[in-house]
């Protein structure tokens, strides 16, 4: 049953309703037939999988293009950042100071990224 299996695996913090878990699993049941097979769901694990790492390569990518900027223009980061900790909101402008376009939703990609890697 797949409730019970979303159930019995609580350790990925999942916080989704009952509605939101149907959804999900008819969003896997690629066959719609009510049973999740092997294959649809090793197939949902591949395709999550494959966004995070696209995910973390653009991170790295932005990263690095920032990093860059800040060589070519001959900046020193520590006195662009010269506190050791440095607040959301400051990271974000830090950001946009370098790559303007950046969305917020971007942003918060980003600093959920420095905030795992810390």
């Amino acid at each position: 049953d797949w409730l019970l299996f979303l159930q019995s695996h609580s350790l990925l913090e999942w916080e989704l309703t009952k509605q939101e878990k149907m959804h999900v699993f008819e969003r896997i049941n690629v066959a719609s037939n009510g049973q999740l097979t092997l294959e649809e769901l090793d197939s949902a694990l591949e395709s999550a999988g494959a966004k995070c790492f696209v995910s973390e390569k653009w991170v790295r990518e932005t990263f690095s293009a920032v990093s860059g900027q800040i060589q070519v223009a001959g900046l020193d980061l520590r006195t662009l950042v010269p506190s050791p900790a440095v607040s959301h909101r400051e990271f974000a402008e830090f950001m946009r100071s370098f790559m303007p376009l950046l969305k917020t939703s971007q942003l918060d990609r980003l600093w959920k990224f420095v905030c795992l890697s810390a």
